[in-house]
C-alpha cells in the first residue's frame, strides 16, 4: 500500500535549506576566525565572466575594492558573491574585509539577509 507523504515535502525542503545556510555561515565564520579587519574602499563594479565548468561560462557583477590601511594602493576583487543582482555598496563606501588564502572577503557577508536568522 502506497501512502502519500506530500505534506512532509515542504517542511523537509525548508529544513534542508536551513541546514545549507547554517553550513555556509559556519564555513565563513571559521575562515574569519583569528583574522584582522582591514578597511577597504569600494572602487568600482565590473561585469566579469568565469568558467564554472567545462565549456560553461557565467557572467556576473564583481566588486573591486582598494585597501585603505596599506601604504601601497592596489585594487583587488572582493569575494562577496558571484551572482550579485544589485549593488550592495556605494562607490567610495568604506567596508571591513579580511584576507583568506590570497582572497579578500567581506567581514559581515553572512550577517545580513536570511543568514542573520541562522544560528
Amino acid at each position: 500500500m502506497i501512502t502519500n507523504y506530500y505534506y512532509l515535502t515542504i517542511p523537509v525542503f525548508f529544513i534542508l535549506i536551513y541546514i545549507l545556510l547554517a553550513y555556509l555561515k559556519k564555513n565563513h565564520l571559521e575562515k574569519r576566525q583569528n583574522k584582522n579587519k582591514i578597511k577597504a574602499r569600494v572602487v568600482k563594479y565590473k561585469m566579469v565572466t568565469k568558467e564554472t565548468s567545462r565549456n560553461h561560462y557565467n557572467s556576473g557583477l564583481s566588486i573591486f575594492v582598494e585597501i585603505i590601511d596599506n601604504q601601497d594602493k592596489f585594487t583587488k576583487p572582493l569575494n562577496y558573491s558571484f551572482f550579485i543582482l544589485s549593488r550592495p555598496f556605494k562607490i567610495n563606501q568604506e567596508i571591513d574585509v579580511f584576507w583568506y588564502a590570497s582572497d579578500l572577503y567581506y567581514w559581515n557577508s553572512y550577517e545580513n539577509g536570511l543568514f542573520k536568522y541562522v544560528k
